[in-house]
């Protein structure tokens, strides 16, 4: 089996099921590991919650705010 067989089967399924029992045992293991997440595992991804978003919208908005009163001060000067 050849390196790009092998990189190939390790990529594409189809082509992986379609090599006979005697190819796939040759097929060694992909060292990426296991592709596919169970039920559990893909409901526990949900990208981090929101949270860094919401510290960027605040941070964003606290520069925002310093930026004004440095640039339109509320008492002008006489």
């Amino acid at each position: 089996m050849t390196i790009e067989q092998i990189v190939y089967g390790w990529k594409n399924e189809e082509y992986r099921l379609s090599l006979s029992s005697d190819e796939q045992a040759l097929l060694p293991e992909n060292p990426a590991g296991l592709i596919e997440l169970s039920d559990e595992e893909l409901h526990g991804a949900d990208g981090g919650t929101g949270t860094p978003l919401s510290v960027f919208l605040t941070v964003s908005a606290i520069s925002i705010t310093y930026a004004i009163s440095k640039l339109c001060p509320s008492d002008p000067a006489p």
